[in-house]
């Protein structure tokens, strides 16, 4: 809160972004999502990027937090296809409409393989989804808490 605003009774907007924006990228990147092997290939992290809002608004004395954010996160790997040759792949799953006020299955989740590859596509929306979705709950938790 600002010195100007003694007791929070006026309203304020504080800005966010830059950390969650860090935040967000650091819990997205933890080992704790590393997929590792999976049946018929590796699957690693490679990169996150959030973009969006995220800030907390000061009203009588009231801090209300609030977010609007898109989260891509990037992985790379390989399949062993027949004669056990090994197929190289570069996934996406992009989650927007992380907002104050939408639960979870209102996010919209868009999971892509550059090689379009269903088994990859398939696995970053039911292995990789649910860590991300926890890792975005960890963040609603401290935001709501600054």
């Amino acid at each position: 809160m600002s010195k100007w605003n003694v007791g929070g009774y006026h309203w304020e907007e504080i800005n966010l972004n830059k950390w969650a924006k860090e935040r967000l990228e650091d819990l997205l990147t933890t080992e704790d999502l590393d997929l590792g092997s999976f049946e018929g290939g590796v699957m690693k992290l490679k990169s996150a990027f959030v973009t969006g809002d995220a800030y907390i608004n000061v009203r009588r004395g009231k801090r209300i937090p609030g977010w609007d954010l898109t989260l891509k996160v990037k992985v790379k790997g390989h399949i062993l296809e027949e004669e056990k040759k090994k197929k190289k792949f570069n996934g996406t799953l992009e989650i927007r409409n992380v907002a104050e006020g939408e639960d979870e299955d209102e996010y919209i989740v868009n999971p892509t393989c550059e090689e379009n590859l269903d088994t990859i596509t398939d696995f970053l929306k039911k292995k990789l989804l649910p860590k991300v979705l926890e890792q975005i709950r960890v963040f609603i938790k401290e935001l709501r808490e600054k």
